[in-house]
């Protein structure tokens, strides 16, 4: 992967004038640490959920797993792209330290899944999905286009699916488990709201149309890639929910809420015309729209 044709290139101690500046300065003096909170894997007694609702949480974990361990992929190679162009130290070391809590969510959903079937639960991976994005060479526009994907509108998606997984959930290993994927994914999401905030004064007439079309091709099927939740039979439901395994209204609700309130203001005081692109969405229906996953990446 190169961002650039040139043998060499200068580094300079160079800051940006966002939160993120002030965070990497805490990680140079030792105070950056976000220590997670202990899960209590062992406490989880499996035998009162019946069956419909461990699988659908069964479900649940494995694609939170994928998705978790594709984005420390994703991160490592953006972390390195933006080390090749020479971005600000802080918005570098950020990136990196996302790579870490990604793991760690994907060790998390693992975990999770074992607890739920009493076995280990392998997650397959699709390599080529990971790695063609980066075999070409990358240019600052492509960062930029990533980052918007990737960390501010999927990051701030995730934050909300999983906040609302939080709110169902009354068991107490699943709670833990996703009030420490919340406490992650607020600073992820701001990590690509704040670059987006520093990038966006630099952007060209041309760099800003761009960024808007590829924008506006992922929010006007946003809702109806969330359109269907894990909706359990009804007598199953209640386990499901004290699991927080996600419904079909529930999750439309989290997706509809946090783009109204937060993501579509945002881009569109980036200049990116984000409220045409989201009144212009396309809503799913029952049985024809993919099930959309708490982690895209």
């Amino acid at each position: 992967m190169s961002t650039s044709r040139a043998k060499h290139f200068d580094v300079r101690r160079v800051l940006t004038k966002t939160p993120l500046a002030r965070q990497h300065e805490r990680r140079l003096d030792g105070k950056a640490t976000r220590k997670p909170k202990p899960i209590p894997w062992g406490a989880f007694d499996r035998r009162p959920f019946p069956k419909p609702a461990i699988d659908l949480a069964l479900d649940s974990c494995v694609k939170l797993a994928i998705g978790e361990y594709g984005a420390v992929q994703l991160y490592a190679q953006l972390t390195s792209a933006m080390a090749l162009a020479g971005l600000p130290l802080d918005l570098v070391t950020a990136s990196a330290s996302i790579c870490t809590d990604e793991a760690r969510h994907a060790d998390y959903a693992m975990q999770m899944a074992r607890a739920l079937t009493g076995d280990d639960v392998p997650i397959r991976v699709e390599k080529e999905v990971l790695e063609t994005p980066w075999k070409k060479e990358v240019s600052l526009e492509d960062i930029d286009i990533a980052i918007l994907h990737v960390a501010a509108l999927s990051e701030t998606i995730s934050c909300a699916l999983v906040a609302a997984c939080l709110e169902r959930a009354t068991d107490a290993t699943a709670r833990a488990l996703f009030a420490n994927l919340v406490s992650d994914e607020v600073h992820h999401a701001r990590f690509g709201w704040y670059y987006l905030s520093w990038r966006s004064p630099q952007w060209t007439r041309a760099e800003r149309q761009r960024l808007a079309d590829s924008m506006a091709s992922n929010v006007v099927m946003i809702e109806r890639r969330f359109w269907r939740g894990r909706d359990a039979p009804t007598s199953a439901a209640g386990a499901a929910r004290a699991l927080g395994v996600l419904e079909s209204e529930g999750q439309r609700a989290a997706v509809r809420a946090v783009m109204e309130s937060e993501i579509v203001p945002v881009l569109d005081s980036l200049g990116l015309g984000a409220s045409h692109a989201w009144r212009m969405r396309e809503r799913g229906g029952a049985g024809d729209a993919p099930e959309g996953e708490l982690h895209q990446s």
